[in-house]
């Protein structure tokens, strides 16, 4: 089967696949790397441990989602490598890569495989003055490029997602629908929280729907608001149409939970980060509707 090289990039208000145009030299090395990572990732010896937020995976394991359905523009592209646009990289009008990634698919038997790195701005060459060592000379780069990363954050085959870290990956491939329902116990927990200040812990309950359970659950098993302080919380959601506010409890600061519907779900989808900024735009998008802000509507009521 024929590998073939794609970006998932922040564009035009959605977020599309673009392809990687490669020549054959470099078509054999990113075949070579993408398989060396593949085996770092899913050596013979890894165990092999069914995804459950409230789980770590060491070393040793790897989570693993049977049945996982591909978001179909990954699974087109993949299968119809020619109906993709060619990405373009341009210093005046830099492109915003959430993701790299090497796809195929096996007509036979329709099967697809696709393998996952993550990409950040350092590795968009496109800034400042780059400079490449020939022989025993250093050359400046004229043309803008990319870097790639040393490891895969996920592999899909078999029908399956594999990968260790849920934050990674949820911000590429929604997998929030996966995340079992957090129970009544469980988000009671997440209410208590001493960074949490609630006004009627019972009224939340009655307006959470499944949507919400499961964010809940993803909030829990990520601990970030153990992690971030409430005044990071309100000052990074400002950017983002979300008018959060901090009250003092027992002496330090509480982020004030919302009583709507409407806006505790844009909190939930704040906490598990599925707001981001195009790093090189500085324009403003939510990752599962794939939508620019400062519109929040992504989460339905």
């Amino acid at each position: 089967m024929t590998v073939h090289y794609f970006a998932l990039v922040a564009e035009n208000r959605s977020t599309v696949v673009r392809q990687l145009s490669v020549n054959r030299s470099l078509q054999n090395s990113l075949q070579a790397l993408f398989e060396q990572q593949e085996g770092g990732l899913l050596p013979q010896n890894i165990d092999i441990v069914p995804f459950d937020a409230g789980y770590n995976v060491d070393e040793t394991e790897v989570f693993s989602i049977s049945n996982f359905t591909l978001p179909q523009q990954l699974s087109e592209a993949v299968k119809s490598p020619r109906k993709v646009s060619k990405l373009v990289i341009t210093r005046s009008a830099p492109p915003h890569i959430k993701c790299i990634f090497a796809g195929s698919h096996d007509s036979t038997d329709d099967s697809t495989k696709v393998l996952f790195q993550a990409f950040n701005k350092s590795r968009l060459l496109v800034t400042g003055l780059t400079i490449l060592h020939q022989g025993s000379t250093f050359q400046r780069m004229t043309d803008p490029g990319l870097t790639l990363d040393t490891k895969l954050i996920a592999a899909f085959k078999d029908n399956t997602l594999y990968f260790r870290s849920f934050r990674a990956v949820n911000s590429i491939v929604d997998i929030s629908d996966y995340f079992k329902e957090a129970t009544d116990g469980e988000i009671s927990e997440v209410l208590g929280h001493s960074r949490l200040h609630v006004d009627d812990v019972d009224a939340v309950l009655k307006l959470t729907d499944a949507w919400m359970r499961r964010r809940f659950s993803a909030v829990l098993a990520s601990g970030i608001l153990d992690l971030v302080t409430p005044r990071k919380i309100v000052n990074r959601a400002g950017k983002y149409g979300l008018a959060l506010a901090t009250c003092r409890v027992s002496n330090a600061d509480a982020l004030v939970f919302p009583q709507s519907k409407k806006e505790m779900k844009h909190l939930l989808t704040f906490l598990n980060e599925g707001y981001f900024e195009g790093e090189l735009t500085g324009r403003l998008f939510q990752t599962n509707s794939q939508r620019t802000l400062p519109s929040t509507d992504g989460a339905s009521n």
